[in-house]
């Protein structure tokens, strides 16, 4: 099953504030501040790239999602579900 939310932030540091929201309606607007954290992240990549083998799509993917400066400020835990379409 895949879920997909929404987080809007406003503003920066403490000053800011957001809302989450998600497909189900569960979310719907929910604020929150400073203390909310994204521990987990799932990503899907779905690429065609013209004379790439899968072995070096798959080692290009790795290394991107482990190196991503987002994920690396996020201190989250990523996975990542890369194929070559």
């Amino acid at each position: 099953m895949i879920r997909k939310a929404m987080a809007v932030r406003r503003g920066s540091g403490r000053s800011g504030n957001g809302e989450l929201s998600s497909d189900s309606g569960v979310l719907a607007n929910t604020p929150y501040s400073e203390g909310f954290r994204i521990s987990r992240s799932a990503l899907t990549l779905r690429a065609s790239v013209p004379n790439l083998d899968q072995d070096t799509f798959a080692r290009l993917a790795q290394d991107d999602g482990q190196n991503c400066p987002v994920s690396r400020v996020l201190r989250a835990e990523i996975t990542l579900d890369g194929k070559l379409v």
